[in-house]
């Protein structure tokens, strides 16, 4: 028997530290029909990255796109976004979770003018 599940978070950012609070934590478990998990299965052993020109285009959209919502939320230069997300593995939480832990060792030129 197989089972799977899915986690929801609702969380809010705390002004004060810039740290996150988990307001809501639910997590759902299911059992899984054979079906589902062989293509689960099939997908996870067969999936490799793709060398085509359209998903290469559509990974820099992403990129691009998670540059300017950095940029928005820490109003630092589009090479500061960039090198913050690639420390980040381009995952946007873990970005603004490593500026909040070193915005106070930021230079000034980092940040727009």
């Amino acid at each position: 028997c197989y089972m799977t599940f899915s986690r929801t978070f609702v969380v809010a950012a705390n002004p004060a530290n810039g740290s996150f609070l988990i307001l809501n934590d639910q997590m759902s478990i299911v059992r899984s029909s054979p079906d589902t998990v062989e293509k689960v299965l099939k997908q996870s052993f067969e999936s490799t990255p793709s060398s085509s020109g359209v998903n290469n285009q559509t990974g820099v959209n992403n990129q691009a796109a998670l540059v300017k919502q950095v940029q928005e939320a820490t109003k630092m230069t589009d090479k500061y976004c960039t090198d913050c997300l690639v420390a980040a593995d381009w995952d946007y939480q873990k970005a603004l979770a490593l500026f909040n832990h070193m915005k106070a060792s930021i230079p000034p030129d980092a940040f727009l003018r």
